[in-house]
């Protein structure tokens, strides 16, 4: 029996350094890889945005489920979510969708209610309408930004007329007309009044009186005052009272502070009543205000494609009949549910069998003969993908870099997306090729498990053409390899729980 090559053994050790790596993934975030029994609900709420496939289903802070699925209806949209089994869900339990995050990263948050009553699976849940996004408090800033420049133009507006001033002469003539009338008042009572001190007259006798009763008593409350007086200044001493003088000082110093203050507010205030300065433009200029808004509306779509990315990272390896082997490490960014973008790497391993003639004299000179000698060496080198993806329901196209060649494939998803098979064509320029008169194919099946894991089995490059002969080889390349895939909320709660355990 043949002993296996090097490339059989460095596939087997990538494959038992995969399965190593998939522990670890599993030890750290046993929840990533969890295949439980989940129940289904739903809700239909006016807007969805932000809220793909897989996006997170939250309660209390803790991630129970995902989405599983979005349906557009008539004016509305339908969401269908996962819950863990064990995780009770109340009815009249409201669905909201949260942000989190500068970007506005979305999540579906279930608030509970606090009834005994379990919803039934497959229940609908209402969806919470009280909740704002980053543009509706934009807009809504905008709009009180308006009401406030409204008023401040009614007050300009009230002040600066004739009619304003005539308002304000009125007022200053009646508070003139009210103190003539009061004067008027005690000019005319003035027995009243004289009675009224002489009641004051007899009060401040009775004091006196009072205190002349008590003289004993009061001139005890002056000793005692002084003595209270004379222990605070020994207390005190010079220290006490610098320190009180420092205290005075320094609050003479904040009156000063305060009143300028309160004149560089008047100044503003003036400031932003004539429209002086950007706070003054902002609240008395209709243009300016449109131009913010306009800014804003601006800065949102450009974030918006950025919260809605969603990065997926795909590996696995190869093992051929040939014993050569090939490891494919891919990103995949996904922009929209059916559009995304490949870049990637692979290793292409493949033996080449190089053939020379050597020519060797005879001792007599008289003859040449020739020797042929074959060697096998093996290319290796890493090759690039670099490819457009867009899918019709459950088709998909795709073209551009198939191991750094130029090429089309297409994929069919089959089982809620968990089986995909694939017919790949590339590397089209085979004119003068001793190895194939046409592309290179490639036809697999792709397997995904346990949400994360993959197997791929399937044939490559069945036109290939055997040494030396225009016909096909005896023996086609099969192969078969495993992997993993996972996106990257599942990356950032691996490196969460990775940040929790050290």
């Amino acid at each position: 029996m043949r002993p296996f090559g090097v490339e059989f053994r460095v596939g087997i050790f990538i494959l038992l350094a995969s399965a190593a790596i998939i522990v670890i993934f599993f030890f750290l975030n046993p929840d990533s890889f969890r295949g439980g029994d989940y129940k289904t609900y739903y809700t239909v709420t006016d807007n969805a945005e932000g809220i793909v496939e897989k996006t997170h289903v939250r309660t209390n802070g803790v991630t129970v489920g995902r989405v599983a699925k979005i349906i557009l209806l008539t004016n509305r949209t339908k969401i269908m979510l996962e819950i863990q089994a064990d995780v009770d869900v109340p009815i009249e339990s409201v669905v909201e969708i949260r942000s989190r995050g500068l970007l506005g990263d979305k999540y579906v948050e279930i608030v509970r209610s606090p009834l005994t009553e379990m919803a039934a699976d497959g229940a609908e849940l209402a969806s919470s309408s009280d909740s704002l996004s980053a543009e509706e408090v934009v807009a809504y800033m905008g709009r009180i930004a308006k009401d406030i420049k409204k008023i401040t133009q009614s007050l300009a507006g009230s002040l600066a007329t004739e009619q304003g001033q005539d308002t304000i002469k009125k007022i200053f003539e009646d508070m003139s007309g009210l103190l003539a009338d009061l004067r008027s008042v005690v000019k005319e009572n003035r027995g009243e009044v004289a009675a009224t001190v002489s009641h004051l007259q007899r009060a401040a006798a009775g004091v006196e009186r009072v205190v002349a009763s008590s003289g004993d008593n009061l001139e005890q409350i002056l000793v005692n005052l002084e003595e209270v007086s004379t222990s605070l200044k020994t207390v005190l001493g010079e220290e006490g009272r610098q320190k009180f003088n420092s205290i005075l000082t320094k609050f003479d110093d904040s009156m000063a502070d305060i009143r300028e203050t309160a004149g560089n507010i008047k100044l503003v205030s003036t400031n932003l009543q004539e429209g002086k300065g950007t706070l003054g433009k902002l609240l008395s200029d209709d243009e300016t205000i449109n131009k913010i808004e306009q800014t804003l509306d601006s800065v949102s779509e450009v974030l918006s494609p950025a919260s809605k990315l969603q990065v997926e990272v795909d590996y696995h390896s190869e093992m051929r009949t040939n014993n050569s082997s090939q490891h494919y490490f891919n990103l995949l960014f996904r922009t929209r549910q059916d559009k995304y973008y490949l870049f990637g790497v692979t290793d292409l391993g493949e033996r080449v069998t190089v053939t020379r003639k050597d020519t060797t004299p005879q001792q007599d000179g008289s003859e040449h003969v020739s020797y042929q000698k074959e060697t096998i060496t093996d290319d290796k080198a890493l090759r690039f993908n670099v490819q457009f993806a867009r899918r019709w329901y459950d088709v998909a196209l795709r073209f551009g870099l198939f191991e750094s060649k130029g090429g089309l494939a297409s994929d069919l998803y089959l089982l809620d997306d968990r089986l995909r098979l694939t017919l790949e064509a590339f590397d089209w320029n085979s004119e003068g090729s001793e190895v194939r008169k046409v592309a290179h194919f490639k036809a697999y099946a792709k397997l995904v498990f346990l949400r994360h894991l993959t197997l791929v089995a399937g044939i490559d490059d069945p036109t290939r053409l055997a040494k030396g002969s225009n016909s096909l080889r005896n023996n086609l390349n099969y192969f078969f390899g495993a992997g993993f895939s996972f996106t990257d909320n599942d990356l950032k709660g691996f490196l969460g729980t990775a940040a929790l355990a050290f």
